[in-house]
């Protein structure tokens, strides 16, 4: 064998090992199916419900392919995790605590039943940018007395793009 047909096989086969790396990968992000997930908590009207912030990714920061919710529906940074991570938050609640609580749920900053809840969340939100509606509706949410929970910093400049956002709040 030549030299140069062991360098193609050596690309070839680290191609194939890439190739098997990726789509792991994807599907491991794109659809998350667990034997052992509880299924999604019914809808209704209750004392509390976890409720997710979904916002429109910066352009330079959009989520490319293969990334989505671990459901495979829909596409953005604020569905990190979505709707595991909301289904299980639900669920300790439920189980540690006496609140009356409902299903989790996502609502824009823009949309007015935003002040129906006292406490919200936001994942990667270094990845986000306001509209001034939106710098407006956080700040008056946050002045009436509501609860912003933010999540997933990987360092200052991370934290940066999330302070860049809040200063105009």
């Amino acid at each position: 064998m030549t030299q140069l047909q062991r360098a193609l096989l050596a690309t070839g086969a680290a191609l194939c090992l890439l190739t098997v790396a990726m789509l792991g990968q994807r599907g491991r992000n794109r659809v998350y199916n667990s034997d052992d997930e509880e299924p999604a908590i019914a809808a209704r009207e209750a004392e509390f419900h976890f409720l997710r912030v979904q916002y429109t990714d910066l352009p330079e920061y959009h989520r490319g392919f293969g990334f989505a919710s671990r459901d495979g529906q829909g596409t953005g940074w604020w569905l990190v995790d979505w709707p595991a991570a909301d289904n299980h938050f639900t669920r300790g609640i439920q189980r540690l605590t006496k609140i009356d609580v409902g299903d989790p749920r996502h609502l824009r900053l823009t949309d007015d039943r935003i002040f129906d809840y006292p406490w919200i969340y936001a994942v990667s939100v270094n990845n986000w940018t306001f509209t001034n509606e939106e710098a407006k509706r956080l700040h008056d949410f946050l002045l009436k007395g509501g609860f912003l929970m933010v999540d997933d910093f990987h360092g200052s400049l991370e934290w940066e793009g999330f302070m860049h956002s809040m200063r105009r709040v």
